[in-house]
């Protein structure tokens, strides 16, 4: 704005500026990455808090899959340039059998990236009791690396393969996930193709999925392992009965 000063005739030509930044607070928000494995969804991680570059807002994204009686959440929160969007809940893969969901949301307030109610996924309402007519049973198991430790148990009625593969995970960290059990049709990947679920990036490979748990697999090439899945601030520690995997960069 140019302002007038002194009689007439006489203009002073300076120039007042407002900085583009003000009034534009940075938000405050969690920031963190965990991979936990228990009997049930743990939203819990360990994460520090974060100051977002202006125009920043607090994101959070998780992806939950159930194998038998264990579920692995994996977790990851901090800053993003994304529009704010509303929680969202994705079935990727409905019971009976093998379940993956997925969680996303961008918030615009101070540490408002943090679940609190994981009634949306009701993995307890969604458990199967009633066994295969026809005896199916498959290897069944979920876990970090490229292999996971799995029991042989009964698949629920519903199911008719089983199903052995790997999710790799990508963003401010990335590592395979392997997945064995009970599913519903022949060869359907769980998470088709290469997918964004909010800053995770997920990618399918390695898949079997045969009828009446023959599968033969040949063992996959050894590119990645549990113990080469790198980060600053990595860590693991035991809690109760749940194994917590934790990433805070």
């Amino acid at each position: 704005m140019v302002r007038p000063l002194g009689g007439p005739g006489r203009v002073d030509c300076r120039l007042m500026v407002t900085p583009l930044s003000a009034g534009v607070q940075a938000l405050n928000c969690y920031r963190g990455n965990s991979f936990l494995l228990g009997k049930e969804i743990s939203p819990r991680s360990n994460s520090r808090n974060e100051t977002c570059e202006p125009r920043m807002r607090c994101q959070e994204s998780m992806l939950i899959i159930q194998a038998g009686t264990r579920v692995l959440t994996l977790n990851n929160k901090g800053c993003t340039t994304r529009e704010v969007q509303a929680l969202r809940v994705t079935r990727h893969v409905e019971p009976p059998g093998l379940i993956v969901i997925s969680y996303t949301q961008v918030c615009n307030s101070d540490f408002c990236n943090e679940l609190k109610d994981i009634s949306p996924f009701n993995l307890n309402e969604t458990k199967p009791d009633v066994p295969s007519p026809e005896g199916l049973m498959c290897p069944t198991c979920v876990g970090l690396g490229l292999s996971c430790s799995a029991d042989l148990l009964p698949c629920p009625a519903g199911t008719s393969h089983c199903y052995n593969g790997n999710i790799n995970v990508k963003g401010t960290f990335s590592g395979p996930l392997s997945v064995q059990g009970c599913v519903q049709e022949s060869c359907r990947l769980l998470l088709p193709g290469t997918q964004a679920i909010g800053e995770l990036g997920t990618q399918e490979s390695q898949t079997s999925c045969c009828l009446g748990g023959h599968c033969d697999r040949e063992a996959p090439p050894q590119i990645h392992s549990a113990s080469s899945i790198s980060h600053p601030g990595l860590a693991w520690s035991g809690v109760g009965v749940t194994l917590l995997f934790s990433l805070v960069p």
